[in-house]
């Protein structure tokens, strides 16, 4: 049954994107940081050509053809990963799509803040937001955007609980974030995007 807790409200997080494929399939999320700019992971990312990735702006339900607000569909110009991506590690995972054109900015369209590099978010609360799967048996992906507040953890915690679940010397690279650990809340099953940092002012700002 669907927790309507979990639900997105329609132009909640307007500059979370959907990625499609050529075939107008949903494979990925992403943040706009600028009209013409995403945010997104390199992993999601690593198999595509740039002629098989379209950018889906403000979008919320894929079944609605008939939402107050149409989402904006846009091809993208280029691809740059993140020259220290290891896809073992997970380090480094981070990538820009640089669009075809600059979308035009609305309600439900807009980038999100980007924090300062010296931005500390140890005690933050971070929204995690996408269609993403339910449970890893699920053949499709959710229709409609979701949302989950979890709080960050501090990477040598994180790297401890790691090692004791997994019974190895993994190691958390300095490059990457941990979030959850909360009964109930798991945004590790396909596509999810870690969207938005909750800062002591009450804005939204990418991380």
């Amino acid at each position: 049954m669907e927790n309507q807790h979990d639900l997105a409200l329609e132009g909640e997080f307007p500059w979370m994107v959907a990625l499609m494929d050529e075939n107008d399939q949903y494979f990925g999320g992403g943040s706009l940081i600028a009209p013409d700019v995403v945010l997104t992971s390199s992993y999601v990312t690593k198999d595509k050509e740039i002629e098989q990735i379209f950018v889906r702006a403000g979008e919320w339900n894929f079944k609605n053809t008939s939402e107050p607000q149409p989402h904006v569909k846009v091809g993208i110009r280029s691809k740059v990963r993140h020259p220290g991506f290891r896809i073992a590690s997970g380090a480094n995972n981070a990538a820009l799509l640089f669009l075809e054109s600059p979308l035009e900015l609305t309600r439900h369209i807009q980038p999100i803040c980007m924090p300062a590099a010296s931005r500390n978010f140890d005690s933050s609360r971070c929204i995690v937001s996408g269609w993403g799967k339910k449970l890893n048996s699920d053949v499709r992906y959710m229709d409609v955007l979701k949302k989950i507040e979890v709080p960050l953890v501090k990477n040598p915690v994180c790297q401890t609980i790691m090692q004791l679940l997994n019974e190895d010397d993994f190691l958390l690279d300095e490059s990457l974030m941990c979030a959850g650990g909360e009964l109930t809340k798991d945004s590790c099953i396909a596509r999810w995007w870690l969207s938005a940092c909750l800062s002591p002012e009450g804005r939204s700002r990418a991380v």
